[in-house]
């Protein structure tokens, strides 16, 4: 197989990749967020068998994103060798801060008053439905 054939074939599974965690990601998120503690599957699949799958097309990306990276090695020395090396210097060091800062942030065991994160209300676990009865039924 030659280079042609093969980023064309890369850029495929990566898109295809892209969607998988996309998709698996968002029922995570959304389907599985007001489950509780009762057990939900979907497809057949437990929130712990779609949390591997989300990972696995993760690490599938990563390798992909690696060879494509690779195989275009002379464009981004090309870019780097213009004016725009800044920018490309900049952007290098954004997506490794991206990369490294969720690995570097200090974790702590979770207490029952723990908020829901970025998406919580600070109130303790609720589900999303409680959180909107609570805050329409507010004056």
């Amino acid at each position: 197989m030659n280079r042609s054939s093969f980023l064309r074939i890369s850029n495929y599974l990566l898109f295809l990749l892209s969607c998988v965690m996309i998709g698996t990601g968002l029922t995570l998120e959304l389907r599985f967020a007001d489950s509780g503690p009762q057990r939900v599957i979907i497809a057949g699949l437990s929130r712990h068998d779609w949390s591997e799958l989300h990972f696995i097309a993760a690490l599938g990306f990563i390798v992909l994103s690696l060879l494509h990276l690779i195989l275009n090695w002379s464009w981004v020395v090309k870019v780097a060798t213009r004016q725009r090396s800044l920018l490309l210097l900049l952007s290098i060091g954004l997506g490794l801060l991206l990369i490294a800062a969720p690995l570097l942030l200090p974790a702590k065991p979770r207490s029952a008053g723990d908020g829901m994160g970025i998406m919580g209300s600070g109130k303790g676990p609720q589900t999303r439905a409680q959180r909107h009865r609570i805050s329409d039924s507010t004056p």
